[in-house]
């Protein structure tokens, strides 16, 4: 045995398995941290009386006119304005403070053009108090600055409401609501087997990311699409979790072949390949070059390659003699 060349004293001991072209999963399991703005609290004017209602719940979009809670059945609403309302607005107000009111009514939609404070704007007035519920609306002629919550602007989410109803109202400064967060970023902590935290770049892309059974396409991890931001932050604003598990994988399908993990080689020159059984029994495998893919588990590898069809892969290429190469 001695007198034989060295891969023909081995060939019994080389195994091949055919494997056949598939459309690769390459889903990956990851840990992602979540990265939030600071909550912000909406607070009461000064009101009295009971609460006998609750309007928007955890969960609701906020923006001006959403119905946040009625105390002596009059509704309160949410109202986006230049500065908070903090006096009754009529037409002995500061030029500036009437502005204020003639803006909110427009956004409001009871009045359709910006004007003075004239007849149009008293009767758009007495709409808005008749249907907030304000008793003797018909002779109501000033904005109450506590029918309105002032509100920051922006994508606002309810993550909860601070009222009860039957209890008395809240008092002057206290909190009515709690706004979520914002989603800030959305960045990979680990791999869910301990493996380094990958980074998916723009070359690699794009991706589906999903998160608690909402999907969304990203070009990258750690995330920068803001419209990927806004979808996740909508879902998942109320718990605001830090750390959640997800799954990213090729926007399009990849296809490739699951080889043993043993069969990649990878040589002097960091080149990734596996060989191949040849036609003649008395030849050396040939080598295939391929990109190793995300995916695999267990014992096997995902790769793919300039290739169709079925390949006939040595799974031990380590029984060979001498180092092996790729090219």
């Amino acid at each position: 045995m001695s007198d034989l060349d060295p891969y023909e004293a081995k060939r019994e001991r080389h195994l091949y398995v055919p494997v056949d072209e598939v459309t690769l999963d390459d889903a990956r399991a990851l840990t992602l941290s979540l990265t939030w703005s600071a909550s912000v609290t909406l607070t009461a004017p000064a009101w009295q009386g009971v609460v006998t209602s609750l309007g928007a719940q955890p969960g609701d979009r906020l923006r001006t006119g959403t119905r946040l809670v009625q105390i002596d059945e009059v509704w309160r609403v949410a109202a986006h304005t230049a500065v908070p309302i903090y006096a009754p607005i009529n037409g002995d107000s500061s030029a500036s403070l009437k502005q204020v009111g003639i803006d909110l009514l427009r956004q409001l939609g009871y009045l359709r053009r910006a004007g003075s404070w004239n007849w149009d704007t008293l009767r758009a007035v007495r709409a808005l108090a008749g249907a907030l519920g304000v008793p003797h609306a018909d002779t109501v002629d000033s904005i109450d600055p506590a029918w309105f919550v002032w509100i920051p602007d922006g994508r606002l989410i309810v993550a909860s409401i601070d009222a009860q109803v039957g209890a008395p109202a809240p008092a002057f400064g206290a909190p009515v609501a709690s706004l979520a967060p914002n989603l800030r970023g959305i960045s990979v902590r680990q791999e869910s087997d301990q493996s380094p935290a990958p980074s998916l770049s723009d070359d690699e892309g794009p991706f589906t990311l999903t998160i608690e059974g909402a999907a969304t396409t990203v070009s990258s991890l750690p995330v920068k699409d803001r419209s990927a931001l806004r979808e996740f932050g909508r879902r998942l604003a109320v718990s605001h979790p830090e750390d959640v598990t997800g799954t990213v994988k090729k926007a399009s399908s990849t296809s490739g072949w699951i080889v043993p993990a043993t069969s990649i080689v990878v040589d002097e020159r960091n080149a990734t390949c596996v060989l191949l059984q040849p036609a003649d029994d008395d030849a050396r495998p040939r080598p295939l070059v391929v990109t190793v893919v995300p995916g695999g588990g267990a014992g096997v590898a995902h790769v793919s390659a300039r290739h169709r069809g079925t390949l006939t892969v040595l799974t031990n290429p380590r029984t060979l003699d001498g180092p092996q190469t790729c090219g």
